[in-house]
């Protein structure tokens, strides 16, 4: 679900697109996660709370265990403290829809973006 390039400053969030049937790179945007390309001319969203046929569970969840996950990975690692900028290209900070995830996640708002310590 999420790619980490730390030393980057970047996150990446996948989404299953469900009218492809391929996992593509997404945003996230305010409420819904959205794949936003277009594979083969179909462009798809999907709601955040809809469920996923792989795991059972609501696009929404899968996020916030991935967030969780990846915290616990970089704490883990124990290369200190890490920032994240953007996601998806788009700038990572307060008011992102992904950073109350992140921030759920152990993530502390910075001016830079989203921090782990």
């Amino acid at each position: 679900m999420l790619y980490a390039a730390a030393k980057a400053k970047h996150l990446t969030a996948f989404q299953r697109s469900a009218d492809v049937g391929v996992v593509s790179a997404g945003s996230i945007e305010t409420g819904a996660a959205s794949n936003g390309l277009t594979e083969g001319g179909v462009s798809s969203t999907e709601s955040a709370f809809e469920t996923s046929p792989d795991f059972g569970m609501t696009n929404d969840e899968q996020l916030r265990k991935a967030a969780t996950e990846l915290a616990y990975a970089l704490k883990r690692s124990g290369n200190g403290t890490v920032t994240f900028s953007d996601m998806n290209g788009e700038p990572l900070n307060a008011r992102h829809p992904f950073a109350r995830i992140l921030h759920q996640a152990g993530f502390i708002p910075v001016p830079q973006g989203m921090r782990l310590y």
